[in-house]
């Protein structure tokens, strides 16, 4: 430290001197004070000769007088005394550098750490230029430089005063001479370029030239220079950079590239000449090249290119001169050597479609089309033995004289117009046609086969080619006959023979016969639906092929019939008779016949007449009957009473009555008689009746005596009411009749006064119902005597839900055709109501293979009203199917769309429009779903079902006055006949104040097997009327709560029992105690006083009547179809 503040001492002292020289010479201008700070600088560089230093020479510092003692390491850095008390001179900066050039600017940078108040000023010159700028930072960029020149920087430190400054600290740099402008390369070849460029802005002292394989610097003072003994074709990149005077200093290189031209190919020659195209190659160019580019003209020019040395030219025209030229292309695709040329002809192109037309046995007809491009004439050659030779302008010659069988070669080739240029030569060969056969017929026709015999052609042949319509193969024989096989029933083919020359291609004259072979025979004939006058017989198609069957059928005579269907339904045949029908399939023409399949079979005898029950005692009756149309060997008798209904007692008889003893006394028997034809297994349908035999109770007496009573009543009744109800009755006579009609329907088929029926309930009520029971067993054989026939098909089977629930064939309700013959079957019939003989229609609730048919009936029967009795699921049973959408969905033909649905307590209303697919027509449909039948029981009051119906009637009346109402439940007979007979019998108490129960039971059981009850429920109905008439002076719709319960066999109630009207009752007591009735209290409204005591006591309830038979699992009824 020492060392260093003697140091310091003496360069400020040295400082001092030079500021006081200064100020003695004011006026010397600032570079006389430079040149003195370097002159100074000098001087103490020489007193420091016992000092070394390692500054640079550029650099300036205080006098070293009084540091000879003291080496140091460093003379470019300085600084001032601090402990100086007046103002002392500052030290210089320290590495001045030039850190950055350009042309107009350079960067200096130095070290100084500057006093409070201090700066550094800049100054610097060149030529007869000079500035200056103050700073306070060790940076300073200076700007607006001239490129090229040389400039010398000066930094002073200034003190806090403004005045002292430090010795100047200089540096001279050259700034980057400009770029030159507008670089250009021009007069290119393949060897050689010529460069050219604009002067740069600023100063230069010569050109620098560099290029891409040069490794040597060119240089020139010309802004142009020419470039030589480069390579063709290659890419070059030419640099031009400004140099400075000082010949190290270099502006910015502007660079160009550019290729050379590539040279011209050698040795182009054209090889492969055909038609259409050329095949030319060449040798490589000197130098380098990218691809070559091709030419060719003829009446334009075409272009190509190509990396290879040779090139396939196609797509020419035949016969036409082309110029073919090569150039060679550079890389950029753009520089283009000198193109090399050729020239050409093609060939003339060959004839096209050469064939050989009118082949005779001795001459061909040829013909071919024009060649592509162009030609003079066609050159005709054809050989055999020897050669032949002609030539014609035409595209066709007839070439004569030829010899029969034998094969030839005719060649035409096309001539240019120069007459010695030929294209290529086309040729064919062909024999002469052989002769053709004769006497061609078939024989040995058979379902898959014929023969075949012919004679020998004249002339010469190989063999022979067998054709058949249907078959693409060719068979062959060298003999004059043929066995055909494998051919199809039935089916007309056409068979060709056709004799074939050695080539085994020439064919003659082709000679052809058709025939028919026989059709196949008919498989599966059956008989299905058997009737008494009537079969229909079913088959499966044969195979192969047939136009139509013949049917025929005997007995004493043939008859004969056709059909195009593999079914057919004979009728008009004679009951109990043994019928052969044959069936025998018929080809097209009509004529030819396969082989006939046969089935014998009995005809359903008829049904017997005038069954009728006489000499009746308490163990016996006598059965009596006319004989039935047409044959019978023998009759079938069979009797079950209602008590043991799976006992039956069979006998066969062939007389026409019989004496059945050994029966049980006062039990109603029913007697059916069947007739059967003579193979014993045949039988008709039976006729049933029902009787009771003499109960041991009664004096034998009584019976005849009630029986002429109530014969005299009926007479009367009848012959009073007859005129009333003539008018009425005759809409009626158009109900099916049944083929047996018991004598007791004509005595209670009668209506009653309304007044009068409270006496007629009490009648019918004695004696333990037997007078409903008697009634009920005449009704349980109305209309079963109806053919079923349409129900019972195999085919139709699927489509009941109960077995025993089947519609009758007149008044079933008959959907359209769509191709089947049993498409226009569903369950369900028309059913008779008070305002038209088809009000309703009676259905079985849809299952999921018949909802199809369902929506078909309500659209084809414009259905607006539907009826719903029964929930879709009862007990864990299925009892309908839910065969309304969600939302839309199709049936068929028809779109369902559920519009709306409203859930009342008791029912559901549902909205639904169905539109025709085909015909767009769009109906509104409305659902009355009733809910509140109980899954196993009947609803307790009449009150919600009478609700209900007038619900129902008047959306009839309003949209349904001239359509069917459909009602379904599940087997669409209990509670579907229940609500039919309510709505029936409520019209006609308030319309003609007539009951007439029997009548209306009677009517829908004429058109719908077991329509609405058992024998329970019948007696339970005729409550209903009393029921109604109580309420008559209110409205048939008030609610009516009716007693749930009633004593089903009560006879004779006490008195006080019948004041007291209990709900329940043993069902088998005859005479409860008064306790145990009295104690119930009375369910009936006030109304009621009107009635007797005993009426109210004995009737059965109203709702025991609304039981669906098919859940009354006791009555036989109606059971589910397996």
């Amino acid at each position: 430290m020492g060392c260093l503040s003697i140091k310091t001492v003496c360069k400020g002292t040295a400082l001092l001197i030079f500021v006081l020289l200064l100020g003695l010479n004011a006026q010397t201008s600032v570079t006389d004070v430079l040149a003195a700070s370097d002159t100074t600088s000098s001087s103490l560089t020489e007193s420091q000769t016992s000092v070394p230093t390692t500054a640079p020479a550029t650099t300036s510092s205080p006098s070293a007088e009084s540091q000879t003692s003291a080496p140091s390491t460093s003379t470019t850095t300085s600084s001032p005394s601090t402990e100086t008390s007046a103002p002392s001179r500052p030290n210089a900066i320290e590495n001045l550098t030039v850190t950055e050039i350009s042309t107009s600017f350079v960067l200096l940078k130095w070290e100084k750490q500057l006093k409070m108040g201090s700066s550094f000023k800049v100054q610097w010159t060149a030529d007869e230029t000079y500035g200056n700028v103050t700073v306070t930072v060790t940076n300073v960029t200076i700007n607006g430089l001239t490129a090229g020149v040389n400039y010398k920087f000066c930094v002073t430190v200034v003190a806090a005063d403004t005045s002292t400054e430090s010795n100047s600290v200089c540096i001279s740099a050259w700034t980057k001479p400009d770029v030159i402008r507008d670089l250009r390369v021009t007069n290119i070849t393949t060897s050689s370029v010529f460069l050219r460029w604009n002067e740069p802005g600023g100063k230069r002292d010569f050109f620098k030239i560099q290029w891409t394989d040069d490794k040597t610097n060119k240089t020139t003072t010309n802004t142009s220079y020419n470039i030589t003994d480069l390579t063709a074709g290659v890419n070059y990149t030419f640099c031009i950079t400004a140099v400075a005077a000082n010949q190290s200093t270099e502006g910015e290189p502007v660079c160009i590239s550019n290729y050379t031209k590539p040279d011209v190919i050698r040795n182009l020659t054209v090889n492969n000449i055909t038609t259409s195209s050329v095949f030319l190659t060449w040798n490589e160019p000197g130098g380098k090249r990218d691809f070559f580019k091709i030419q060719w003209t003829d009446d334009k020019t075409n272009r190509n290119s190509t990396t290879n040395t040779f090139y396939n030219i196609t797509d020419l025209t035949a016969g036409v001169s082309y110029k073919f030229c090569i150039t060679a292309v550079a890389a950029d695709q753009s520089t283009e050597g000198e193109p090399v040329c050729i020239s050409n002809y093609t060939k003339p192109d060959v004839i096209r479609n050469l064939t050989v037309n009118n082949i005779t046995t001795s001459s061909v007809f040829l013909t071919w089309n024009e060649p592509g491009g162009k030609r003079d004439f066609f050159k005709i050659q054809w050989t055999d033995d020897k050669t032949n030779r002609n030539s014609t302008t035409n595209t066709f010659y007839n070439i004569t004289d030829l010899t029969a069988g034998v094969s030839y070669k005719f060649c035409i080739t096309a001539v240019a117009a120069d007459q010695s240029t030929e294209g290529e030569t086309v040729c064919i060969s062909n024999y002469t046609k052989p002769d053709v056969i004769r006497n061609l017929r078939v024989t040995n026709i058979t379902t898959s086969s014929v023969f075949l015999t012919w004679t020998e052609p004249d002339g010469n042949r190989s063999f022979f080619k067998l054709q058949r319509t249907d078959d693409k193969t060719n068979k062959t024989t060298t003999n004059t006959s043929y066995n055909i096989t494998d051919l199809t029933a039935g089916v007309n083919y056409t068979f060709c023979i056709t004799a074939v020359a050695a080539d085994q291609s020439t064919e003659g004259e082709t000679v052809c016969i058709s025939q028919f072979t026989k059709p196949d025979v008919i498989r599966n004939l059956r008989v299905t639906n058997i009737t008494t006058s009537s079969v229909f017989l079913r088959w499966n198609e044969p195979a192969g092929k047939r136009n139509f069957f013949k049917i025929q059928w005997t007995d004493d005579k043939t008859n004969r019939n056709s059909t195009t269907n593999a079914f057919y339904n004979i009728t008009d045949l004679t009951a109990g008779v043994n019928y052969t029908f044959c069936i025998t399939a018929v080809a097209s023409d009509e004529s030819t016949e396969g082989e006939p399949v046969c089935i014998s079979n009995y005809i359903k005898p008829d049904v017997i007449r005038n069954l009728t029950v006489t000499d009746v005692t308490a163990s016996s009756v006598l059965l009596t009957w006319d004989e039935p149309g047409g044959k019978r060997d023998c009759f079938r008798i069979q009797w079950t009473d209602e008590k043991r209904t799976n006992n039956k007692e069979t006998k066969t008889i062939n007389n026409t009555s019989y004496h059945i003893t050994d029966l049980t006394a006062g039990v109603n028997y029913t007697f059916c008689i069947t007739a059967v034809a003579s193979d014993k297994s045949t039988e008709g349908e039976p006729v049933c009746i029902s009787h009771c035999t003499i109960s041991p109770n009664k004096d034998s007496e009584i019976p005849v005596t009630v029986g002429v009573v109530l014969a005299v009543i009926c007479f009367l009744i009848i012959m009073t009411l007859i005129l009333f109800f003539y008018s009425r009755r005759q809409t009626k006579n158009n109900v099916p009749t049944s083929l047996y009609t018991p004598l007791a329907i004509k005595c209670n088929d009668i209506a009653l006064r309304i007044e009068d029926y409270e006496e007629y309930f009490k009648q019918k009520h004695a004696d333990s119902n037997c007078g409903f029971a008697v009634e009920y067993e005449e009704l349980k054989t109305v209309g079963t005597a109806q053919s079923k026939n349409t129900a019972l098909a195999i085919e139709n089977k699927p489509k009941n839900r109960y077995s025993n629930v089947l519609p009758y064939d007149a008044s079933r309700v008959k959907l359209s055709m769509c191709g089947s013959p049993f498409d226009d079957y569903i369950n369900a019939n028309y059913i008779p109501g008070y305002n038209s003989r088809k009000e309703f229609i009676a259905a079985q609730g849809p299952l999921p293979v018949t909802v199809n048919e369902f929506w078909r009936m309500i659209w084809e029967k414009n259905i607006y009203t539907i009826v719903m009795l029964t929930k879709c699921n009862e007990m864990g049973r299925v009892k309908c199917e839910k065969y309304w959408p969600s939302g839309t969905n199709h049936y068929q033909n028809n779109s369902v769309t559920t519009t709306s649905e409203i859930e009342l307590e008791s029912w559901t209303i549902r909205d639904f429009r169905i539109k025709n697919v085909k015909t767009a027509e769009t109906r509104y449909v409305r659902q009355f779903h009733f809910t509140a039948w109980p899954d196993h029981g009947v609803p307790q009051t009449t009150e919600v079902l009478i609700d209900f119906r007038h619900l129902v009637r008047e959306h009839m009346d309003q949209y349904s006055r001239h359509s069917p109402t459909v009602v379904h439940c599940s087997a669409g007979v209990g509670r579907t006949g229940t609500f039919i007979a309510i709505d029936h019998l409520i019209f006609q108490i308030e319309r003609d104040s007539m009951v007439d129960i029997y009548g209306i039971v009677n009517d829908m059981r004429m058109h719908r097997p077991l329509m609405g009850l058992n024998a329970q429920t019948h007696t339970g109905i005729t409550s209903l009327p009393v029921t109604l008439s109580i309420s008559s002076n209110e409205s048939l719709t008030s609610p009516q709560t009716l007693p749930t319960t009633a004593p089903a066999t009560t006879s004779s109630p006490s008195t006080e029992s019948q004041t007291s009207t209990p709900t329940t009752a043993p069902a088998t007591t005859s005479s409860p105690s008064t306790e145990s009735q009295t104690s119930a209290p009375t369910t009936v409204p006030a109304t009621t006083s009107s009635l007797s005591t005993e009426f109210q006591t004995s009737a059965p309830t109203t709702a025991s009547l609304l039981d669906d038979p098919g859940d009354i699992a006791s009555t036989g009824e109606s059971e589910e179809a397996q």
